[in-house]
């Protein structure tokens, strides 16, 4: 399964002040997740701990994911996405949990999808030339209302147009809970495929 495409993709780390361990051998660090929003992050802790007798030394490490949200979804499509065949069949299959990892059943999401069209502009460079660059623009195609079972949901991919197109789910509260892309083949998108390197020289 997977989540919204950019959240586990942001690396920051942090330095923890040391701690003194307790009678039982225990300390207690206190990790600061209030600055990172609402979305899904892998948590990696790292700890050297040192005796202070005789300075020798023992390591421990732990990964666990965290979230602040209450609900989180998920999607895996039954084939590849990024070329689709025109009337072809895919599906998409979407799943929430909560945090305790059980999947529930939520009726409180938009499904929104929306085309991609790669746009050529002529962008004016630092040494007085003109170049075409390609800019994309999003176009909402559709947004309905969408419930995922307890056992999960199927979406059936629309592919009787060709494009390049997104379809997002969406909460009561506007955060989009998941992203996906599709492409969908044929003339249309030959046709898009527009010369990016000429240039123009300023007189």
């Amino acid at each position: 399964y997977r989540d919204l495409d950019d959240r586990l993709r942001r690396s920051v780390s942090e330095t923890l002040p040391e701690q003194r361990s307790d009678t039982d051998g225990k300390a207690t660090f206190n990790i600061d997740l209030a600055g990172y929003g609402k979305g899904l992050y892998q948590l990696s802790f790292e700890a050297d701990g040192y005796d202070s007798g005789d300075g020798r030394s023992v390591n421990a490490r732990s990964t666990v994911l965290v979230s602040p949200l209450t609900t989180l979804v998920g999607s895996y499509s039954d084939g590849e996405l990024d070329y689709l065949r025109r009337g072809s069949e895919r599906t998409l299959h979407f799943i929430a949990i909560n945090p305790a990892l059980d999947t529930i059943a939520t009726d409180d999401l938009r499904l929104r999808v929306s085309e991609i069209r790669h746009l050529s502009t002529l962008v004016k460079q630092r040494d007085g030339t003109l170049a075409y660059q390609t800019i994309d623009k999003r176009e909402q195609v559709s947004e309905t209302g969408f419930q995922i079972a307890a056992g999960g949901s199927d979406w059936a991919v629309p592919t009787g147009k060709p494009g390049d197109y997104e379809v997002e789910l969406v909460s009561a509260e506007g955060l989009v809970m998941v992203k996906r892309a599709y492409s969908v083949i044929g003339s249309r998108n030959l046709a898009a495929n527009l010369e990016k390197n000429a240039e123009l020289e300023v007189s």
